[in-house]
């Protein structure tokens, strides 16, 4: 069997287990960030809270962040001095869990057309990790 880097060589010993760190932080902060929005919803009563109340952790923030914004909106106008972390910041997390678990060789990958680039997809990683890191800390606080 070929390794990976041998036939991808945009990818490097280094960028490889970053990238599997920045994946295990993501699921961390998705798992958090749902426990602490089901505290916040157990005491609502609105039947649009109760709707995200009755969310799997699976089904909680799943979808790209067009999709994922009524929920985001409600969420902020329930609960908006209380969120653990911004919209703004969730938002962001959204975009950038995607582009790792959906577009990542596609946006490493110079000869993929028509898709985003990252320039220094290292530092990328790096300092989404790093990000992810800040969030569980508060997230969990």
């Amino acid at each position: 069997m070929t390794p990976l880097i041998d036939n991808t060589p945009h990818l490097n010993d280094e960028l490889l287990p970053l990238l599997g760190a920045t994946l295990i932080s993501i699921q961390e902060v998705e798992y958090h960030l749902y426990k602490a929005i089901q505290n916040l919803c157990k005491d609502a009563h609105s039947n649009n809270i109760q709707t995200i109340k009755a969310m799997t952790s699976d089904q909680f923030l799943k979808g790209t962040t067009v999709e994922v914004k009524p929920t985001l909106l409600l969420l902020q106008n329930e609960f908006s001095d209380k969120l653990p972390i911004s919209v703004d910041d969730i938002s962001n997390f959204i975009y950038h869990r995607n582009l790792v678990t959906h577009s990542f060789w596609h946006a490493i990958n110079p000869d993929v057309r028509e898709s985003e680039k990252l320039a220094d997809p290292l530092l990328f990683l790096q300092k989404l990790y790093a990000q992810c890191e800040e969030w569980i800390s508060l997230i969990k606080r």
